[in-house]
């Protein structure tokens, strides 16, 4: 059953993936999960990263869209990589409400609004595709104007996930000691 589950998610046009850390016998184990919307495969490694990934046997083999929380161990594998939308939310709240970025805000409405706008259910048309691009172009022009008015070490994290790669803002000192 296992292998033809995992031949089924090979097959699929679209995988999701993510992974998360348990407990075996009292040792940090991670399990990972790749799945579509009719098939599901958990499998428990020790490791975390693409070394787990590959002794699964999913990722290594999958070519189509791999829809992941852009951690960089997915990026090895040959498929057209998504960022999912979730940890993407998730990634904008943080930064609209830890850092204060307005923009962040911006973009996170605006997924959330074409989510539930009743013409993305069928697909949209060149005109209706051209009006959500160009408000999200305009978005990330106000991203960028952001990023480059902050310290140049913002302006870096910006120019990081503008190529792909993750960061982290540094925040400002509160003040406190640990």
């Amino acid at each position: 059953m296992e292998a033809a589950i995992i031949r089924g998610l090979i097959a699929a046009p679209v995988l999701h993936a993510d992974e998360s850390g348990l407990r075996v016998a009292k040792s940090l184990h991670w399990l990972h999960v790749a799945s579509t919307v009719f098939l599901t495969f958990f499998g428990v490694h020790g490791h975390r990263g693409a070394e787990a990934m590959d002794a699964l046997g999913v990722q290594p083999f999958f070519r189509f869209w791999l829809i992941h929380d852009h951690w960089k161990a997915y990026y090895k594998f040959e498929a057209l990589h998504a960022l999912c939308n979730q940890h993407l939310l998730r990634e904008l709240k943080f930064l609209f409400e830890q850092c204060g970025e307005l923009w962040a805000a911006e973009l996170g409405r605006f997924l959330l609004d074409w989510k539930e706008d009743p013409r993305t259910k069928e697909g949209l048309d060149e005109e209706v595709f051209k009006e959500a691009r160009r408000h999200y172009k305009a978005i990330i022009r106000s991203y960028l104007s952001t990023c480059r008015k902050q310290a140049s070490t913002f302006w870096d994290a910006c120019f990081q996930a503008a190529i792909g790669q993750p960061f982290m803002p540094t925040l400002p000192d509160s003040g406190q000691t640990t």
